[in-house]
């Protein structure tokens, strides 16, 4: 009974109505029969008082002539009274003088007072009332009354207890009605609310009686389904594609590294031709840059997720970024022997742009139409300008996109059914670096698709730079000297294979090379070889690449060396912090041969610049 009542609403409610009732009914109740027993006795005094009146007036002469038959007469008129026990008269001196139903009234029993005197005692109420004839008292009236408070107590309580019943019925059926009206909603709350943490079923929704503030919990609460719900799905989709991403991954990482390995086992023939070693290399360099591809779409994806991209922003030509994504992408187009078509407008059209980003949002365009165009088909690339807009339309004729697949398109992991397993498919980043390099230039991008088998059209649209840019302004890339003095090098990094190849790649353009496994040896090092450069990793045991180069710089001898950090750290919270450690330089892994060639040649004219 008790638990029912505490762990139900509608229990509780009728727990609150019957209380609250008895405990008001308790409390009129206490007072009313407070009330009746004051008003009855009150009632009885003045019966009582009013006899003794009458009685005193009647029997006063028959106490001043001494006539005992005239006031046994009066007391005997008594009779019509039945609450009336007995009754008697007293002479002046206090004799008894006439009686009716005569107790043991003794002398000493009787007040004399000159005023009526009440006394109530045993269940009675006596009064004494002195009896005047002519203005002189003649004696005493005693009247002895039936004082009825226990029954007229039990007459009040019965009262009192009928009516607790009838209200306490009357309170069942009203808190019954209230419990289906206001505990019936919350119960279906509460019901809804199990079924949802049982059966994960948000799909459920409570039906809306009232238009109170249950009825604005039901709209709150049906509405915080459809939240959690949206979420719910969202994180199961989100869940989803992270293990289809992972899947990719795994088999992208894979595919690079199968031909490396392939090639590394033709370079360990002894009998290899100069063919073979030339084209093992070439597999070797061309998917190792897949991996790095890979690798720097996902860190461009963190920096977006952390919003710590940061645009080189400057005036180009679309020409120019359209002929980079071009170059980068061009070995794919003849591998599947697929024709590149490309129109570009006859005068010169300049963007507002970080060209490296422009370059790459074209080059994974590129990308796409290759994958998903067989062999032999045919990518057309087209710009124009478009008032304040450049239009840039990249359309390939491959497997196409069905219509109800454009609308996430372009969100993060976003895989195509049926893709993941096709050969170069991708991470499903691509797409999403896109529109979020796109949108960072406040362009728009879209695809269009007449539906499966029919081939795709991804648009870029770019806004125009306000003026053209001075011919003389536009830079082209640095070329490192034909001519390459000797430099000393200190390459420092804990793994072996990373450190032996960079320096037999330096060794080969004729520099000397010294290598350490550890930030220990590379700092004695330094102090002993004084490099021109010192190439350092920063993740090394015992002593790490920043410590290295705050040593280095707190030395005089090391102040001018050359300090590059390369290292697989490339946010840019890492440049800063390797800067304010004294390198000169920050570059991420894998190195470049090429930029790296850059870092020497600015060495090499630094120099010069300090010999003159």
């Amino acid at each position: 009974m008790f638990s029912w009542v505490t762990r139900s609403v509608r229990g509780k409610l009728l727990a609150v109505v019957i209380v609250t009732t008895c405990a008001a009914l308790s409390v009129a109740a206490s007072a009313l029969i407070v009330y009746d027993i004051h008003t009855h006795e009150q009632s009885r005094i003045d019966d009582l008082t009013t006899l003794a009146d009458v009685l005193g007036a009647a029997s006063g002469p028959a106490l001043a002539f001494q006539d005992t038959r005239g006031a046994a007469e009066n007391l005997a008129l008594l009779r019509v009274k039945p609450t009336i026990l007995s009754g008697a008269l007293y002479d002046a001196s206090g004799r008894l003088f006439a009686a009716y139903a005569p107790e043991h009234l003794g002398q000493m029993s009787i007040p004399f007072a000159d005023i009526p005197e009440i006394t109530i005692s045993d269940r009675r109420l006596s009064l004494a009332q002195p009896v005047f004839e002519r203005g002189e008292r003649v004696g005493t009236l005693y009247l002895v009354a039936k004082y009825e408070v226990v029954e007229r107590l039990l007459y009040s309580a019965a009262i009192f207890a009928v009516v607790v019943l009838f209200s306490l019925l009357v309170a069942l059926l009203v808190s019954t009605w209230l419990g289906r009206t206001l505990s019936t909603p919350i119960r279906n709350v509460a019901s809804a609310a199990r079924r949802v943490m049982e059966h994960r079923d948000y799909s459920v929704r409570v039906e809306k009686t009232t238009q109170d503030e249950i009825g604005y919990l039901v709209d709150t609460f049906n509405a915080m389904l459809d939240e959690v719900g949206r979420h719910s799905a969202a994180l199961e989709d989100a869940d989803r594609r992270k293990d289809q991403f992972l899947a990719v991954l795994s088999h992208e990482l894979r595919n690079p590294l199968s031909p490396i390995l392939n090639a590394c086992a033709v370079l360990r023939l002894g009998n290899a031709r100069a063919t073979d070693i030339e084209w093992a290399g070439q597999v070797i360099e061309r998917q190792a840059r897949q991996l790095a591809r890979l690798l720097d779409d996902l860190m461009d994806v963190a920096r977006i997720t952390r919003n710590k991209i940061e645009l080189r922003m400057e005036r180009v030509d679309v020409r120019t970024v359209v002929d980079m994504a071009v170059e980068a992408t061009r070995d794919q187009f003849q591998a599947n022997e697929q024709e590149l078509l490309v129109q570009l407008p006859a005068e010169p059209v300049y963007l507002r742009a970080d060209p490296a980003r422009i370059a790459q949002v074209l080059g994974n365009l590129l990308n796409n139409a290759a994958k998903y165009t067989g062999r032999g088909g045919v990518i057309r690339i087209r710009v124009e300008q478009q008032g304040e807009q450049v239009c840039v339309n990249v359309k390939d004729s491959g497997i196409g996109i069905a219509g109800e697949h454009l609308p996430r398109l372009f969100e993060m992991f976003t895989q195509l059914p049926g893709t993941p397993g096709r050969s170069g498919s991708g991470l499903g980043i691509g797409l999403a670096l896109v529109r979020a390099f796109v949108e960072m230039h406040n362009g728009t991008v879209r695809a269009v698709s007449p539906g499966l088998g029919m081939g795709s059209e991804f648009i870029v649209t770019l806004p125009v730079a306000a003026e053209p840019a001075d011919k003389s302004t536009q830079t082209s890339a640095r070329t490192a000297p034909a001519s390459t003095p000797r430099l000393r090098i200190l390459i420092a990094d804990d793994v072996a294979d990373s450190a032996r190849t960079l320096a037999m790649g330096m060794e080969m353009f004729g520099h000397e090379v010294r290598t350490a496994p550890d930030g220990v040896e590379a700092l004695a090092i330094a102090f002993e070889f004084q490099p021109d450069l010192a190439i350092l990793d920063i993740g090394m045991p015992g002593m790490d690449g920043y410590e290295v180069a705050r040593r280095i710089r707190a030395s005089p001898s090391g102040r001018s060396i050359v300090l590059l950090a390369l290292t697989g750290w490339g946010q840019r919270e890492d440049v800063e912090r390797a800067l304010s450690a004294g390198f000169d330089r920050h570059m991420t892994k894998p190195a470049d041969f090429a930029a790296l060639q850059e870092v020497i040649g600015d060495v090499v004219r630094q120099r010069r610049e300090a010999s003159r």
